[in-house]
C-alpha cells in the first residue's frame, strides 16, 4: 500500500486543494449573484480594508470617485496591452470605459460582502499555498519546482483578479482568471501525486486522458463565453431572464451543449477500460462518470428552468472537479500487465 513520502506536505496539499474548490465555488457565487463589482476597487473595498455597512459611511460622490479610479487603472492596462501588440483586447477595454450605459457602481451591502468574502478566501488560499511551497522546498527536485511554480501562479492569479475588477469584468480576463485557477489546481494535484505516487490506470489510456483534458478545457472556455453572454443580456435588458428562450443564446450555447455529449462519449470509453483494471481504477471511473452525468443534468436545469442562480455555481464546480479527476487519472496512468511501472 502506498503512503505519502511527507505526511505534512500531503495533508497541507489536500487542505489547500479543498480550499481551492471552495474558492472556485465562492467565485461562481459572486458571478451568479452579480457581485463581481460589489467592491469597485482592489485590494480594498470602497477604499476600506473592511467593507462599509452603509453608504452613509462613504463620500457623497463615491460612485463617480471609484469609477474614475477604475477607468484610470484600466486605461493604463490598455496602454500596456497596446505596447505588447494586443490592440484588440486594449480596444475592448477602452470601449468598455467609454460605454455610456456603464453606470457608476452603487453601494450594495450584500454584494459588497459576497465579493469581500471571496477575497478573504483568496487570501487564505494564498497563505496555504505559501505553506505548501515551503514544505515542498525540502523534497525532491520535481516537488520543489512544482511548489515554486504553485507560489508564482498564485501571485499571478491575485494580479489577474485586480485586472478583472479594473476592466469591469471583461470576459477575456474572467476566462483567463478561470483557466489560471485550473492551472493552480493541476499544480497542487501534481504535488499530491508526486508525494504519493501510484499508478492505477492502464498506460494506453494516457493519450485518451490528455485528449479528454483538452476537450474539458475547451468546454469550460465555451461555458465562460456563454456566461459572459448572459451577463451582457441582463445588463442590456434587466428582465431578459423572464423572457428567456434558448434561441436567444446563439451558436456558442449550442456548441457548449452539444460538446458535452462528445465529452461523455470519450470519457465513457476511458471509463470502460478503467473498469477492467484495479479496484481503485474502478472507483476512479465511477467518480468520473458520476460527475459528468450530474453536470449534464445541471446543464439541462440551467437551460430549461431559466438559469436558476443556485445551479450556476454547481455547474462550474462540477466542471472543475471533472478536470481535477481527469488530471489525476492522467498522472496515475502507467499500469501495465498488473504491474506498477
Amino acid at each position: 500500500m502506498y503512503k505519502p513520502k511527507n505526511k505534512y506536505l500531503h495533508f497541507g496539499s489536500i487542505l489547500t486543494l479543498v480550499s481551492l474548490y471552495l474558492l472556485v465555488l465562492a467565485g461562481s457565487i459572486v458571478r451568479s449573484t452579480g457581485s463581481g463589482m460589489g467592491c469597485p476597487d482592489w485590494p480594498k473595498c470602497f477604499g476600506c480594508w473592511i467593507p462599509p455597512t452603509h453608504k452613509n459611511q462613504l463620500p457623497t460622490n463615491y460612485q463617480h470617485l471609484f469609477q474614475q479610479k477604475r477607468i484610470k487603472k484600466s486605461n493604463k492596462i490598455a496602454r500596456i496591452l497596446n505596447y505588447f501588440g494586443l490592440s484588440a483586447l486594449a480596444q475592448k477595454i477602452e470601449k468598455r470605459n467609454n460605454n455610456k450605459k456603464a453606470k457608476p457602481m452603487a453601494f450594495n451591502f450584500t454584494k459588497a460582502w459576497i465579493e469581500y468574502i471571496n477575497r478573504i478566501l483568496g487570501i487564505l488560499v494564498g497563505l496555504l499555498i505559501s505553506i505548501v511551497a515551503l514544505l515542498s522546498w525540502h523534497e525532491n527536485r520535481k516537488i520543489r519546482y512544482l511548489g515554486l511554480g504553485l507560489f508564482l501562479l498564485v501571485i499571478m492569479q491575485g494580479w489577474l483578479g485586480s485586472l478583472v475588477v479594473a476592466t469591469h469584468l471583461l470576459p477575456s480576463f474572467v476566462t483567463i482568471h478561470m483557466l489560471m485557477a485550473l492551472l493552480i489546481i493541476a499544480c497542487i494535484i501534481s504535488i499530491i501525486h508526486a508525494n504519493h505516487p501510484e499508478k492505477i490506470l492502464p498506460l494506453k489510456l494516457k493519450s485518451w486522458l490528455f485528449l479528454s483534458l483538452l476537450l474539458t478545457l475547451i468546454q469550460i472556455i465555451w461555458g465562460t463565453n456563454v456566461r459572459a453572454f448572459v451577463d451582457k443580456m441582463i445588463f442590456l435588458q434587466p428582465n431578459w431572464k423572464e423572457h428567456y428562450a434558448i434561441v436567444t443564446m446563439g451558436k456558442k450555447f449550442f456548441l457548449h451543449r452539444s460538446f458535452s455529449f462528445i465529452i461523455l462519449l470519450l470519457n465513457s470509453y476511458i471509463i470502460y477500460y478503467s473498469f477492467q483494471s484495479k479496484k481503485k481504477s474502478i472507483i476512479w471511473g465511477i467518480v468520473l462518470l458520476g460527475i459528468i452525468l450530474i453536470n449534464i443534468f445541471i446543464g439541462i436545469i440551467l437551460t430549461y428552468l431559466h438559469l436558476p442562480a443556485w445551479a450556476q455555481p454547481l455547474h462550474l464546480i462540477l466542471a472543475t472537479l471533472l478536470f481535477s479527476v481527469q488530471w489525476y487519472g492522467y498522472l496515475s496512468s502507467g499500469f501495465v500487465k498488473n504491474k506498477i511501472i
